[in-house]
């Protein structure tokens, strides 16, 4: 769910950095904006998990028929992971591709079930949903 990789696309110009959407005007814009970024155009429930530094999980979860089961393959490979996404959203079929709408108390619960400590967590209004969290987390 990196979309236009606006995250993750800085660091490529100095780290590996993989990039994992559905879209593919996503790949075709991160193509000219990050040309040394790699792109997986594929589900990230269809990719085997891969160990890394930081896992990136902005905005994706809410679109996910199993978030529970990325997080549980994905996290335990990650030094460190960055989470965020809509909280308490009034209907969630309401925002394109939403399946969830997920609590403050469900966000927490991702940092333990993927094995990792929560060591930071924001709540802040977003543009477009009343409010937005935005976490990082470290393996335990």
């Amino acid at each position: 769910g990196c979309g236009a990789c606006d995250i993750i696309g800085p660091l490529s110009d100095t780290n590996e950095a993989v990039g994992v959407d559905v879209v593919p005007e996503a790949q075709a814009v991160t193509r000219t904006r990050f040309p040394k970024l790699q792109f997986t155009l594929a589900p990230i429930e269809s990719i085997a998990p891969q160990p890394c530094d930081l896992l990136i999980l902005c905005e994706v979860l809410e679109h996910l028929a199993d978030p529970c089961q990325v997080v549980k393959k994905w996290l335990p490979l990650a030094r460190t992971v960055l989470i965020g996404h809509p909280l308490d959203e009034a209907d969630a079929e309401g925002e394109e591709g939403h399946v969830w709408s997920y609590t403050e108390g469900d966000f927490d619960n991702w940092f333990p079930l993927g094995g990792h400590e929560l060591v930071r967590k924001e709540i802040f209004p977003m543009t477009c949903y009343a409010r937005m969290v935005l976490g990082r987390g470290r393996r335990v």
